[in-house]
């Protein structure tokens, strides 16, 4: 790989920011989320740092499915319906991040990380209310501190892309766009149950950025 530096990195060796985007799943029942996040990122040479994030999703998908007062011993009062998912997920992400580009104030950013995911989904009739399959707290102990999560790897991980421009108008601005892929462990599903699906989670995602360099 060719690596073109034209221009200094900036002194400032931290950044803050916000971000927010759209992200595309792999699976239909848990929707495509909109969200939102904030971010830090140090640098402590030119060109390799670490980004911690904070990033919360929501979605609400809806389809028909067969709903019932009760599903056990015994299938009770059942009827089709259309259903809603209210999916909700939470990350907390730690990546190194390289920076192998710096062309005239533009700046391409790699990161790979581990992630520690909450994350919650309750079908449930939109008509009757009836609850066909939730996963109320999953996501088990929260971590306790940066490095127990990093001893224990996370439920997830993260690959990311940034491209960025640097210094707006002569303030320490950061504006850019990023693409994200998520993989998010899932709760088992045991054979007296309803599955949502089987298999992780996936995440395609597209952000935009803004942050403040010191």
């Amino acid at each position: 790989m060719l690596l073109v530096w034209t221009q200094a990195i900036p002194a400032s060796a931290q950044e803050i920011g916000l971000f927010g985007g759209h992200a595309w799943s792999d699976r239909p029942r848990s929707g495509d989320p909109a969200f939102f996040g904030i971010r830090f990122q140090y640098r402590p040479v030119s060109r390799l740092g670490a980004r911690v994030e904070y990033t919360g999703y929501s979605s609400s998908p809806r389809w028909v499915a067969t709903t019932c007062d009760a599903y056990w011993p015994f299938y009770e009062n059942c009827r089709d319906e259309t259903v809603e998912n209210g999916m909700r997920l939470r990350s907390y992400d730690f990546s190194i991040v390289a920076v192998p580009l710096l062309l005239h104030g533009w700046r391409v950013d790699l990161a790979v990380g581990i992630s520690q995911n909450a994350l919650e989904q309750e079908v449930r009739g939109v008509e009757t209310g009836r609850i066909l399959y939730t996963t109320e707290g999953y996501g088990g102990e929260p971590f306790e501190d940066i490095l127990s999560f990093l001893g224990r790897g996370g439920n997830g991980s993260v690959q990311a892309v940034t491209l960025s421009r640097v210094g707006i108008r002569e303030l320490p601005i950061v504006l850019g766009v990023s693409y994200r892929r998520r993989s998010v462990d899932t709760p088992s599903c045991g054979t007296d149950s309803y599955c949502l699906y089987t298999g992780d989670l996936h995440l395609s995602e597209l952000a935009l950025h803004g942050s403040w360099s010191f």
